[in-house]
């Protein structure tokens, strides 16, 4: 678990967000990985239920997913002291082809594009905006019948994009481990590793458990949450989640200068939770749709012992998701 994230929880959340929080904080900084059935003769992608996928057949496979969201105005305050409020627009993307070189050896090669946009309203010292474009290289190890083992680098730029320099460039890692004692119940474990944030270092666990027929909790990052089958096409679900990236910042900040917090590094943390469906629109293919409340915000200057806190706002977001 993200020690900072666990700070931030014990210096002041209302009574509703430190339940909403504590009960998924711990699941955020696990590794995504695929799972196999228990033959090991066959893959399904990550999220899916085991034991529904085909046998393998090697080739070239596609992971696509995009998403847009946006936050109302949060009260923003840097200590005790009032910035202004703070309301945001956000946009991701990922392309991942997997290369299936045997029934063990997946790699995976692909790209990700992230933005979040910012309307700052008073003084508030902020950059506008924050975005990040990578490379995705990994692969996936299928150890045994029940263990996988993920390794995946993400070097890439990450910054606010006004000048583009060495000190935007960073490589996030994940090493992670999947345990499948069955086909309803699945464990996860693993590292991230962030070489420019303020805990470069921390492991992180969770699970996805068919607990009942149309019932599923996926205590899963980036989105862990609780998901009941209404259709065999739809599914709702409530849960949280979270956005956190390590970005650097150049010499102008929103729309007040900040000599001190020039030339920085930033991490923003932003948690989430809400209700919303998915739609299957084909077999390959899901929709989503989410709305709730944005429990929490942090640019943390951790350079310079700076934090901006946004209290909680409404939010809403769309996405696709699409398998070939």
């Amino acid at each position: 678990m993200n020690p900072r994230l666990m700070c931030a929880i014990a210096q002041g959340f209302r009574p509703a967000t430190v339940l909403a929080v504590a009960a998924l904080a711990f699941t955020l900084a696990g590794p995504g990985l695929f799972a196999a059935d228990s033959s090991g003769k066959s893959k399904t992608r990550f999220g899916e239920a085991p034991g529904k996928e085909e046998e393998f057949a090697g080739g070239v496979s596609f992971e696509n997913k995009a998403q847009y969201s946006v936050t109302s105005g949060s009260r923003t305050r840097s200590g005790s002291t009032r910035v202004g409020h703070v309301s945001s627009q956000s946009a991701a993307a990922e392309s991942v082809m997997s290369l299936h070189l045997d029934e063990d050896i997946l790699l995976r090669a692909g790209v990700g594009w992230e933005r979040h946009s910012f309307g700052l309203a008073g003084h508030v010292p902020l950059p506008k905006e924050l975005q990040s474009a990578n490379l995705i290289i990994g692969a996936d190890v299928d150890i045994s019948d029940q263990w996988l083992m993920r390794m995946e680098i993400q070097p890439g730029v990450y910054g606010d994009w006004l000048n583009v320099g060495f000190d935007d460039l960073n490589s996030p890692l994940i090493i992670g481990f999947s345990w499948l004692p069955d086909k309803d119940l699945q464990w996860f474990f693993g590292i991230y590793v962030n070489p420019r944030a303020d805990v470069p270092v921390f492991p992180g666990m969770g699970l996805r458990w068919k607990f009942a027929d149309r019932w599923t909790l996926m205590a899963l990052p980036p989105n862990p949450r609780i998901e009941f089958d209404l259709t065999e096409n739809l599914t709702l679900f409530g849960g949280a989640n979270l956005h956190y990236g390590t970005y650097h910042v150049n010499n102008v900040h929103g729309v007040v200068r900040s000599h001190n917090l020039d030339d920085n590094m930033v991490d923003y943390t932003e948690i989430r939770g809400g209700l919303g469906l998915k739609w299957k629109v084909a077999r390959s293919v899901d929709l989503q749709l989410q709305g709730g409340s944005m429990l929490y915000r942090e640019f943390d200057f951790h350079r310079h012992d700076t934090k901006f806190r946004g209290k909680p706002s409404l939010y809403g977001e769309f996405g696709i998701v699409a398998n070939f």
